[in-house]
């Protein structure tokens, strides 16, 4: 039987090391350490460790591993979304995982169906906490009949529409006054 090696607590200086200072970055603080060759390493407890040759590359190293584009989450979600179909519209629900932000552009990222996007932020409001299933289909239901009442109305507004809009008939009853026609 085998004994396993008792874990290491890297947040303290290891055998040959000496404390240095802290790095802060992006509300992270990160402790460094020296060792007697020359070897730095930085250490956070939840991004992990950093080791490097110089400081320069130690906070370098620090800098990519604290990147927002290196910090996953797994935030789940849904949205309702409006499909077309023969018929019109019919409303559904899309669930995915939140699962970061994009390093380059702030995006946020997503996953829907296995694959992995990007969100540029506008109208953030269509993604909302997953509801329960009850919940679900009744806003499914509120939505398709706000779908059906919508047809509903524009049909009934559409009999009473101006053929272009208003301004257009003024400007066509304007014309025919000034011509000296009478039409309507």
């Amino acid at each position: 039987m085998t004994e396993e090696a008792p874990e290491v607590d890297l947040s303290v200086p290891q055998e040959g090391e000496m404390e240095c200072s802290t790095i802060e970055l992006m509300n992270a603080t990160w402790k460094t350490f020296v060792n007697k060759h020359g070897h730095f390493r930085a250490y956070h407890p939840s991004l992990g460790e950093v080791e490097a040759t110089s400081m320069y590359d130690l906070d370098e190293g620090v800098r990519k591993a604290t990147s927002i584009g290196r910090v996953k989450v797994s935030v789940p979600y849904i949205r309702f979304h409006q499909r077309g179909t023969k018929g019109g519209y019919r409303w559904e629900v899309i669930r995915g995982t939140a699962t970061g932000i994009h390093g380059g552009n702030g995006n946020m990222l997503y996953n829907e169906g296995g694959k992995t996007q990007q969100f540029s932020g506008y109208n953030m409001g269509n993604f909302i906490k997953p509801m329960t299933p009850e919940d679900e289909a009744e806003t499914l239901r509120l939505l398709n009949e706000k779908e059906e009442l919508t047809k509903q109305i524009d049909a009934l507004r559409s009999r009473y529409s101006f053929p272009h809009d208003l301004k257009n008939e003024v400007k066509s009853l304007v014309n025919r006054n000034r011509e000296g026609r009478d039409d309507d």
